[in-house]
């Protein structure tokens, strides 16, 4: 009898394991309970709200939640359509900050993480880098951009304190800097998709 006994604690345990082993792992790729996707995924095919923008567009509004850190974005194109886009940024609550699918996506049609338009995208798929790419073609011919990409790269090598980071820069920048942090994400996790000329 006590042999039976060990042999059913064993497969109890195995099979605890198992189960622990493969909650994990769903988790961490992004398929776990409907809480870690509140905002459904959008298809792989060419972005409708980026597809007709006509560049170049003017930033309008930026701005942080206090979600963990994700960013809005509103902008117009050259015909003066308003766009929403927002990176959406609740790693905070993981165990793993590198856990990004589900928690670090570009959401599209919406200021905000969710939304009643709000189309969550996969992290480098086609939607995200065409974000990325209009982005860096908007920096590249704004000033204030540059500016505020130096001013990042001398923040992260802690070569300027971050009260005074925005020294001398007007408040209408604001806003351009919550576009040049989306930038600079998608750059870090993309590279270039549309390298200067």
């Amino acid at each position: 009898m006590p042999s039976l006994l060990r042999l059913f604690a064993a497969v109890a345990a195995i099979l605890l394991a198992i189960s622990v082993w493969t909650l994990g792992w769903r988790l961490y790729h992004g398929l776990g309970a409907a809480w870690s996707a509140p905002v459904p995924f959008a298809a792989s095919s060419p972005s409708p709200a980026l597809r007709d923008v006509v560049e170049p567009i003017t930033i309008v509004e930026g701005t942080s939640f206090d979600d963990g850190g994700s960013k809005g974005l509103r902008f117009t194109d050259a015909r003066g359509v308003l766009r929403e886009v927002c990176l959406e940024d609740t790693r905070v609550w993981e165990d793993d900050p590198r856990v990004l699918e589900g928690r670090h996506n570009v959401i599209l049609d919406s200021f905000y993480p969710g939304g009643e338009r709000a189309r969550r995208v996969p992290i480098s798929g086609l939607e995200e880098r065409e974000l990325l790419g209009l982005l860096e073609r908007w920096a590249r011919q704004d000033p204030d951009a540059g500016e505020l990409e130096r001013r990042q790269r001398l923040l992260e090598r802690g070569e300027l304190k971050i009260d005074a980071f925005w020294e001398g820069m007007p408040g209408r920048v604001h806003s351009k800097g919550t576009a040049v942090d989306i930038l600079l994400e998608l750059r870090s996790r993309n590279g270039a998709v549309d390298p200067p000329p």
